[in-house]
């Protein structure tokens, strides 16, 4: 694998996690239906793919036995365990806030929904700012 078209892959991600964090944050604010936020929402799946796509592709020219290169390989099962803890939040949230109109256990299941969707992202951003961080390491790294 190229470093630097790792490095291109790592630059776009992070500029795609703080756009999902930043209008994640904003549509949860405002709650406006928008063609902007249906845009966004594309990229913020855009987002998730890439941070799926470190976590597989790059991890087989990471050097384990590097400290480095142990909690990079220990960050990707980590994120792999959140991401699907995420997504079966976002999942229950919605099809149970569809049937429940108001209430104490709505707002619990739109707090489970923001939790999901901010989740995935965040430790996304965490585990793409650490790759980035350490890329240039030759220790760490096999990569051309």
């Amino acid at each position: 694998m190229k470093k630097q078209f790792l490095k291109k892959i790592i630059n776009l991600n992070i500029f795609l996690n703080i756009t999902g964090i930043s209008f994640g944050i904003l549509y949860f604010i405002f709650r406006a239906r928008s063609l902007l936020f249906d845009a966004l929402s594309i990229l913020t799946i855009l987002a998730w793919l890439i941070n799926l796509y470190l976590t597989v592709v790059p991890v087989k020219h990471l050097k384990k036995s590097h400290v480095q290169g142990k909690k990079i390989n220990r960050m990707t099962y980590y994120y792999l365990i959140t991401f699907i803890i995420g997504i079966l939040a976002l999942t229950l949230g919605t099809t149970f806030a569809a049937f429940i109109l108001q209430g104490i256990l709505l707002t619990f299941l739109e707090l489970l929904i923001i939790l999901g969707y901010f989740i995935i992202l965040i430790y996304g951003l965490c585990l793409t700012l650490r790759i980035f961080q350490t890329i240039d390491d030759e220790g760490v790294w096999m990569l051309e």
